[in-house]
């Protein structure tokens, strides 16, 4: 079974104990429901206050995050990405694959989605650029991976010879209503953050 890891990366700048963003928890557990992946998260704010990053530079921090996903043994990695993070997904993402050239490496979340086509132009180590909202297409955006056969799903940037392909309709958005509700406690230490910080995360 191919193993998928989300990604969550943190601001060095200004780090504090927040929440996985609901749109990786929502991703999450539709795939876990599928049973089609193994699937795991890897918050990198919850690996920070267990210790294995410190406040050291941001290329030693990259180091010691590359090296923390490799031990993982994934077979793809679905980076998330913000405006304040994408630069820190840029070199997580160019130093895994030096180190692994065999994982598929996918950027998503709101910044990759605004600059997909340029994302593939400019960083030949990234694979794939989740585009929008991707509850109601990842299972076949991950199959159409994995089977090298993506031309028709929708939600995708990707390369084909020379030309770079962004599928995208935006009309195609998700429906509130069809998405099941999410069960924090199941998830590493989100209901432990959610209780000492009193709050909740509403996007």
């Amino acid at each position: 079974m191919k193993k998928i890891m989300f990604v969550n990366l943190y601001d060095f700048t200004s780090l504090k104990r927040v929440q996985i963003p609901l749109g990786i928890l929502s991703l999450y557990f539709i795939v876990k429901k599928s049973e089609k992946y193994d699937v795991e998260i890897c918050d990198f704010n919850d690996v920070y206050y267990e210790g294995i990053l410190k406040d050291d530079s941001l290329l030693i921090n990259i180091e010691n995050m590359s090296n923390y996903i490799i031990q993982k043994n994934t077979d793809l990695i679905s980076i998330y990405t913000m405006c304040n993070n994408y630069h820190i997904a840029v070199f997580l993402g160019k130093r895994i694959r030096e180190l692994q050239p065999n994982i598929k490496i996918v950027f998503a979340g709101p910044h990759a989605t605004m600059v997909g086509k340029e994302t593939l132009m400019d960083f030949s180590f990234v694979d794939y650029v989740g585009l929008g909202e991707g509850e109601q297409n990842i299972i076949k955006l991950m199959d159409g991976i994995f089977n090298n056969d993506v031309d028709t799903v929708n939600g995708i940037a990707f390369r084909k010879g020379d030309q770079i392909i962004c599928n995208w309709d935006r009309k195609d958005v998700v429906d509130l209503e069809d998405i099941a509700v999410i069960d924090f406690t199941k998830i590493g230490n989100e209901n432990d953050k959610i209780q000492a910080m009193k709050s909740l995360d509403i996007e």
